[in-house]
């Protein structure tokens, strides 16, 4: 009988702990997407520092802009010029998969451009790594540069007309 109860309390104990982990590192889409909506629609540099590792790097090989951007502050220039480059700039999220510390994000981005005056849009996917406090510590950005070259030089070879 104290073998059988012995038994069944240990079960209890195993199998009370066996619950299934939250990966969602308490972020959601709508919440991640009002983040972005702070810092690339806003221009809130202090939401970057309140979301982005102070050591934070930012890959993007296939960009015109450095094909690593390295800390924080040169994140906070990056966004700066780019927000200066497409006036009205914003980045709606369109779908996100992952866990707290690594998740992947598909979006899209439009904008005016400045030169022009014209409307451009273009889709993207990111890679993002967070840090135990939820911080992102790296990104992997891929989007269609040569679409957003052309719809820029299209835009300003249709301005010199």
């Amino acid at each position: 009988m104290k073998v059988s109860i012995f038994i069944l309390f240990v079960s209890f104990i195993v199998f009370a702990g066996c619950t299934p982990a939250d990966h969602s590192g308490g972020v959601d889409q709508a919440t991640l997407q009002a983040m972005v909506d702070q810092i690339w629609s806003n221009g809130n540099m202090a939401a970057v520092d309140q979301n982005y590792a102070e050591g934070f790097i930012r890959h993007n090989p296939a960009s015109w802009d450095p094909p690593v951007t390295e800390g924080r502050e040169a994140f906070k220039e990056m966004i700066a010029s780019t927000r200066e480059k497409f006036g009205d700039f914003k980045v709606e999220l369109v779908e996100m998969v992952g866990t707290a510390d690594a998740r992947a994000v598909r979006w899209t981005a439009s904008g005016t451009d400045s030169e022009s005056g014209n409307q451009v849009n273009f889709a993207g996917i990111s890679f993002i790594r967070n840090n135990a406090e939820g911080k992102t510590t790296e990104e992997w950005v891929s989007f269609d540069t040569q679409g957003v070259a052309e719809q820029i030089m299209g835009n300003m070879q249709s301005t010199m007309k």
